[in-house]
Formats: structure tokens, C-alpha cells, sequence
């Protein structure tokens, strides 16, 4: 899995001290964000994954 043999590793934890981190998830099971948090992950999507591939990892700058 992605989280664990990525994020989760020693060499990730160093370097991401550098980032600001940001996971954004759109789940299956609705029950498990808000309606809020999940409109604004939709919102996140639509602008940062518009081919809409899973999972997707971005580097963006301050100007996004």
C-alpha cells in the first residue's frame, strides 16, 4: 500500500519536514467525513485531478 510503503517510512517522515502535507480523500463511506469536509475535498479534486486517477500525488508550490 501506498501508505505504508511510502508515507510511512523513515526517509518520507525526514523529507516532508520541509512540506506542508495535505491528504485529501473522497471515500466510499460517506459516513466517515462530514458533508463539509467532503464537499471540499470534491472541490479539491475537480481543481487538482482532472483525470481523475487514484491515488494521486502532487508537489505544488506556494502559487498551487
Amino acid at each position: 500500500m501506498l501508505k505504508t510503503d511510502f508515507f510511512n517510512t523513515n526517509e518520507f517522515q525526514e523529507l516532508s519536514d520541509n512540506y506542508v502535507l495535505l491528504y485529501v480523500d473522497v471515500t466510499r463511506n460517506k459516513d466517515l467525513l462530514s458533508d463539509k469536509q467532503l464537499i471540499q475535498n470534491k472541490k479539491l479534486l475537480t481543481k487538482l485531478n482532472k483525470r481523475k486517477v487514484f491515488p494521486l500525488l502532487k508537489v505544488l508550490d506556494s502559487k498551487g
